[in-house]
């Protein structure tokens, strides 16, 4: 990590929160790809899929209830109203399962679904056509027509309608197939999208951790290293002979070395009032020294002058005697 101690503090932040950044834009940009591939997903199975299968469960419904009404009248002696009123619902259940099965193919997308699509209405056609016969053979005619349709509706037109209904289950197989696929690709994405935003944030704290720590060692550590230095020069106790040590090259480390040279010249100014003190104080001492000698020197011409006048007295004394005596004789 050398080339990032020599990075200017600003590029440093510039990196980290870059870094953050990024971190960031990836857990959003992932989030909404996922958002979209699991929105996807449910929009497939609530838009089409479940009204579909809807779809297909009505009509083989009303198909259902189409042979149930069929049947009815085959097998029910009943008076010309009520067979108008069972012919009536007949025709009723028939155009809501034309309506139904009309409404699956504008949802049906698949190519797997399509391909059924011209079996069931070939067979759905063929099926039409014999119910049709049967209804109207039985409310047009008499016993004769009645068993005609009985044999009809027993015979060929059930094995059509199971031929055609068998092409409904197999398209409501293939939807639930479909549907079980979107929600195995749903969860399936929802778990991818768990274990992107648990490594991305794991990949984050671990960048965090490292940022951490080299800020820490630039510029934590040199700051608090000249704080003490600088806590000590002011209290008094700072040696200034010790240097701040600093590998980096931005602005902390050019800091550093601004403030080594900033006690190297304290430093030496303190060296050199030291070494004028000390030859003051020789200085000082020899005056000192001289002084003495001096007042010794003095003393001494002062006893000597003393000496001298006392001589001096004397000798005048001795004049004065002299002459007192000259002037008896």
């Amino acid at each position: 990590m050398d080339w990032y101690k020599n990075l200017r503090i600003g590029k440093k932040f510039v990196i980290a929160f870059l870094s953050m950044i990024i971190f960031i834009v990836a857990v959003g940009v992932l989030g909404i790809r996922s958002t979209r591939e699991i929105h996807s997903y449910v929009r497939d199975m609530v838009g089409v899929r479940i009204p579909a299968m809807d779809s297909l469960i009505r009509a083989d419904r009303d198909l259902q209830k189409l042979l149930v009404a069929e049947r009815s009248m085959m097998f029910k002696n009943t008076a010309p109203a009520v067979m108008d009123k069972m012919a009536a619902d007949y025709e009723e259940a028939f155009v809501q399962s034309k309506q139904r099965w009309e409404e699956y193919k504008k949802l049906g997308s698949t190519a797997e679904e399509r391909a059924v699509f011209p079996k069931y209405e070939a067979a759905r056609t063929e099926w039409e056509a014999l119910t049709q016969r049967i209804v109207k053979e039985r409310t047009s005619g008499g016993e004769e027509a009645r068993a005609v349709a009985r044999e009809l509706s027993l015979g060929p037109a059930s094995d059509k309608f199971e031929v055609m209904r068998e092409y409904l289950n197999t398209l409501q197989e293939i939807n639930d197939r479909i549907m079980k696929q979107t929600q195995q690709a749903s969860v399936g994405a929802y778990s991818r999208v768990v274990v992107l935003i648990v490594l991305i944030t794991f990949v984050a704290i671990l960048a965090a951790i490292s940022f951490w720590f080299l800020v820490a060692r630039t510029i934590t550590g040199p700051v608090r290293e000249m704080v003490v230095r600088a806590q000590d020069l002011a209290e008094g106790e700072g040696d200034l002979t010790r240097r701040i040590r600093s590998d980096n090259r931005d602005e902390l480390g050019e800091l550093s070395d601004w403030f080594n040279r900033f006690l190297q010249q304290i430093h030496e100014i303190v060296a050199r009032v030291k070494e004028r003190s000390l030859s003051l104080i020789d200085s000082t001492t020899r005056i000192s020294s001289g002084s003495e000698l001096l007042a010794v020197r003095t003393n001494e011409q002062a006893a000597s002058i003393t000496e001298t006048s006392t001589t001096l007295e004397e000798f005048t004394s001795v004049l004065k005697l002299n002459q007192d005596n000259s002037g008896e004789v």
